[in-house]
């Protein structure tokens, strides 16, 4: 995952957000739709938040919350989970997964479609977590 090149297709994925310290990919072979896999993409590798210092642990996950919210209001699911693994891939990378009643399926339109509907709603404005960070609200 260190040696991802740095394009939006990377073939197992379709990349949405390009962030300072994490890029987020629609995954392509997901079972469920808006199964996201954002990784760490620093200069360093880095297994684990563990190791990262405060300033890229607070811009790791606060990246990670502007993806989630903005999963959040393309799928509108009814809960979003956010996982941190590492077992088979020792490389800093969270699944985000938006989880319905269904949790139905994809396929390769619906991942292109979702990916520019994603990219339009981070270049139209704010994020439930970008208002509560003006608001001054304590996580």
């Amino acid at each position: 995952m260190c040696a991802t090149p740095d394009e939006d297709d990377i073939g197992w994925g379709i990349r949405f957000f390009a962030g300072t310290y994490l890029d987020a990919y629609l995954w392509r072979s997901g079972r469920i739709r808006g199964y996201t896999v954002a990784r760490w993409k620093r200069p360093r590798h880095v297994a684990d938040p563990t190791e990262l210092n405060e300033q890229e642990a607070a811009g790791f996950w606060r990246e990670l919350l502007i993806v989630g919210d903005i999963l959040k209001q393309h799928y509108e699911p009814l809960k979003l989970n956010i996982a941190l693994f590492g077992n088979v891939l020792p490389h800093l990378h969270a699944h985000v997964i938006p989880r319905t009643l269904d949790d139905g399926g994809q396929d390769e339109q619906q991942v292109a479609a979702d990916t520019l509907a994603l990219r339009a709603l981070l270049a139209a404005g704010e994020t439930e977590s970008d208002v509560l960070a003006q608001e001054g609200t304590d996580w």
